[in-house]
């Protein structure tokens, strides 16, 4: 009976698989759906959308939930522009290269006092997550438009502004207001 010979891995191949096997663990950005949010503390649980496979392993798995990750809007010190988010709504989920924990509960203002020490050396962490509520799959969802700035919040309630300057407002009622330089339109859904 013969004997099936074990091929000794060079160290080539050992190196790689621990390449490989780290990077596994290494979370950048990936999408998202919201199962949880509280927008009074902007903070919400996050199910993976993207399911993931080890290496060695042939069978896809679901990462964790993901709780009271920060959900940020485009924001500065005074001003914010913010969507209405609720249970269902996809998000990209973007994975920090250091550990969040102090930094997301740094109130101060003086600049030199907000850039914190992690404190930690945790990298790229399912816990070191935070949420932009911005990422929808191809094909879902209101369209865009590609020559129009355009807010929404549903196809029938629009604003668009094009690069003259020309600003349209669609109504829920079918109504328009057209602003066109100095001149202003309205049309009424009647």
């Amino acid at each position: 009976m013969a004997l099936n010979k074990v091929e000794e891995p060079t160290l080539d191949k050992v190196i790689q698989s621990f390449i490989d096997n780290s990077l596994y663990q290494t979370h950048t950005c990936l999408p998202g759906i919201i199962e949880a949010i509280d927008m009074a503390t902007k903070k919400a649980d996050i199910r993976i959308a993207i399911k993931t496979r080890n290496i060695n392993d042939q069978n896809a798995k679901e990462l964790p939930l993901l709780v009271d990750v920060p959900v940020t809007f485009y924001q500065t010190n005074n001003t914010i522009i913010s969507v209405p988010v609720k249970k269902g709504d996809d998000c990209l989920v973007l994975f920090n290269e250091r550990s969040l924990d102090i930094w997301k509960t740094n109130t101060v203002t003086s600049i030199d006092q907000r850039i914190v020490d992690p404190k930690d050396p945790r990298k790229h962490n399912l816990s070191d997550a935070f949420c932009i509520p911005i990422a929808k799959p191809i094909g879902t969802g209101l369209t865009g438009d590609t020559d129009k700035i355009k807010v929404a919040y549903t196809e029938q309630n629009q604003l668009t502004i094009d690069e003259s300057g020309h600003l349209k407002y669609i109504n829920t009622d079918g109504s328009i207001f057209e602003i066109n330089g100095n001149t202003f339109k309205f049309t009424s859904a009647d």
